[in-house]
């Protein structure tokens, strides 16, 4: 019987094609693994483990956390968590949620991405961006001193092309075992989330500050903004709520209604951002009303928004408050 072997050979190279891996490993920064290639390269398609970050367990010890895309199958990539000691793996897990496709590439981090202050993003860090359009994937890792002795991995991603989404995880080594110890991602809707590392205590750890959104699709209703700070409990090794969160906040004018702060956020497109919430969520104001907010983990980023307002609104009142903040559900 005759072979076809065009045919057939046709067959395998579409196979392998299929199958393929990523296009290989971006360089890397400072305080990531050190990458094999330049990033001005293009990347090895033999290999098989991008490295996207790698923080100490615990300063100056040999046990770190490394965030990596692993190994493909089918195209699909898994954002995978790995204990390491040296070059041992103690122990991993493969992260849910999303897949990456494709090879990594470096992208600035901006208001987004989900990682930082809701005035000022994390952007001294690098974002690594895998995929295009609706299977794009854009990641943010970093460091948390959750004690003097402890680090943890915080994991921010963003997915999606038209309508974004973000997904927030706390890695911590417990018992030298990966623990996911805290989870958080964006609501259905026109939701959005960051989270924000608070200024260092005395002893040099440092709170998660989660800001969460659902902006109101009507000018009947206000948005929803809540704000949430966790600490690390080293007795029950969790991450614990704390109390009210503490926030400063820009204030753009006081309203009587929902459709009149609408009204003034849409005469201005520096307001933009801003959330339409009841004065209820700031003790220090009357209740009853509605205000459009900008808020903040930091007074110097309240009044420097401020002053950036003010120039672009010269008919509103502007001013700032920092208070305990109550979150809609509270």
């Amino acid at each position: 019987m005759r072979v076809n072997w065009s045919f057939k050979w046709g067959f395998v190279a579409c196979l392998i094609g299929f199958t393929g891996m990523p296009e290989g490993t971006p360089a890397s920064t400072a305080a990531m693994v050190a990458a094999t290639q330049p990033s001005s390269q293009a990347p090895s398609p033999h290999v098989s483990r991008t490295v996207i970050a790698s923080v100490n367990v615990n300063p100056g010890g040999d046990t770190r956390y490394e965030l990596s895309i692993a190994a493909c199958r089918l195209r699909e990539c898994p954002f995978q968590v790995r204990l390491l000691r040296g070059d041992t793996a103690l122990t991993s897990v493969n992260m849910d949620w999303v897949k990456a496709s494709g090879s990594a590439t470096k992208e600035t981090v901006d208001e987004s991405s989900g990682a930082g202050d809701p005035l000022r993003p994390d952007a001294d860090r690098a974002a690594w961006s895998t995929g295009a359009e609706k299977e794009n994937v854009s990641t943010v890792a970093r460091g948390v001193r959750l004690t003097p002795t402890l680090n943890g991995l915080l994991i921010d991603r963003r997915a999606g092309f038209d309508v974004l989404k973000r997904h927030h995880d706390l890695f911590v080594a417990v018992n030298m075992k990966l623990v996911l110890a805290w989870s958080d991602a964006d609501g259905p809707g026109p939701s959005w989330s960051t989270v924000a590392l608070s200024a260092a205590r005395k002893d040099g750890s440092e709170d998660l500050i989660s800001f969460r959104g659902f902006r109101s699709p009507s000018d009947a209703d206000p948005d929803r903004l809540d704000i949430f700070t966790y600490r690390w409990d080293p007795a029950q090794h969790k991450l614990v709520e704390t109390r009210t969160s503490d926030v400063s906040a820009v204030i753009a004018g006081t309203y009587e209604s929902v459709s009149k702060a609408r009204e003034a956020q849409n005469g201005a497109a520096c307001l933009s951002p801003f959330w339409v919430i009841p004065t209820e969520a700031f003790p220090s104001l009357p209740s009853g009303k509605f205000v459009l907010a900008a808020v903040s983990s930091s007074k110097e980023l309240a009044d420097k928004k401020a002053d950036q307002v003010r120039s672009c609104t010269p008919q509103l009142t502007i001013s700032t408050v920092s208070s305990p903040y109550h979150s809609p559900s509270e």
